[in-house]
């Protein structure tokens, strides 16, 4: 492998690394709107919060 090839490799990798990144930020960004949203709803309606609940498969002890 020539240095032009790694360089052109470390390149595309890093570019790729670069918007995998900004993804996960957009996804993280993404759920903490849906607990602040879904959290709210749900303290105005229990019902809501058992549905959403059952509708990710998770179960929280105490609610």
């Amino acid at each position: 492998m020539t240095m032009k090839n790694t360089a052109d490799m470390k390149a595309t990798c890093g570019g790729e690394l670069a918007k995998l990144r900004q993804e996960n930020d957009d996804l993280r960004h993404t759920l903490r709107w849906l607990a602040v949203t879904f959290g709210v709803a749900a303290k105005e309606d229990p019902a809501m919060l058992a549905e959403l609940e059952r509708a990710v498969g998770t179960a929280r002890a105490g609610v």
